[in-house]
């Protein structure tokens, strides 16, 4: 393997750990979401290998472990957590907040689901996915320009967003779940390298939760 093609292959890792990630935040019929894309994965990239294989298998043995309902009831619309970035800004900020999210969606071309919002942890994870594609892409076709712009847009997003919204990945911990603990561990492990690479700041340490029967999260950088 030349060194473009190992190039290549580790931004496809990227992109499949990113929506592997997806799918934890957003667990509705996991299993199936988690078969698709382990499919995928293979088709892509052969045999699973590892980090990215080690957060599949957690992701499989909290499916086998029953403990899929578990995750929903905990991340998802109207309940415990919902994990959304506009939670973890002041009011007056939520409004450029959103916009500067939209802003990147359309300007590479992300296509939003109608019944999630764009803030969600779910579809940021998933536009990261996006964007790590689109890097393979660059790099095999080429093109300078494309490579420079997607990976300046990778950092800037996870500066100004993914990296306040992944603080959420810590309420993984707060169940005394093993399998959501060990989740929790390979999530922000990724997410660690993830800001090493781009020279970003770590996440939080934990979270701060609001004094309300919603038990909303607070921003970490507040």
């Amino acid at each position: 393997m030349n060194n473009q093609q190992l190039y290549i292959s580790k931004a496809l890792e990227r992109a499949y750990t990113y929506k592997t990630l997806s799918i934890i935040f957003s667990p509705t019929n996991l299993n199936d979401n988690l078969k698709n894309l382990t499919d995928a994965i293979r088709e892509s990239l052969g045999d699973l290998d590892g980090a990215l294989r080690e957060l599949v298998e957690a992701v499989n043995n909290v499916c086998k472990a029953g403990k899929a309902r578990l995750l929903e009831e905990l991340f998802g619309e109207m309940k415990k957590f919902e994990p959304l970035e506009r939670k973890l800004v002041p009011g007056v900020a939520i409004g450029p907040t959103l916009a500067d999210i939209a802003g990147f969606y359309a300007a590479f071309g992300m296509q939003l689901a109608k019944d999630i919002p764009m803030d969600h942890l779910a579809v940021e994870m998933e536009f990261m996915a996006h964007l790590a594609l689109r890097e393979a892409y660059a790099v095999l076709q080429g093109n300078e320009d494309m490579f420079e712009t997607v990976v300046d847009a990778q950092r800037k997003f996870l500066r100004d967003h993914l990296s306040r919204t992944a603080a959420y990945i810590r309420a993984l911990n707060n169940v005394n779940v093993s399998e959501f603990d060990k989740l929790s561990n390979l999530c922000m492990s990724f997410m660690s390298e993830e800001l090493k690479r781009f020279e970003i700041p770590e996440i939080a340490s934990e979270l701060r939760m609001e004094a309300s029967p919603e038990d909303e999260v607070r921003c970490p950088f507040s």
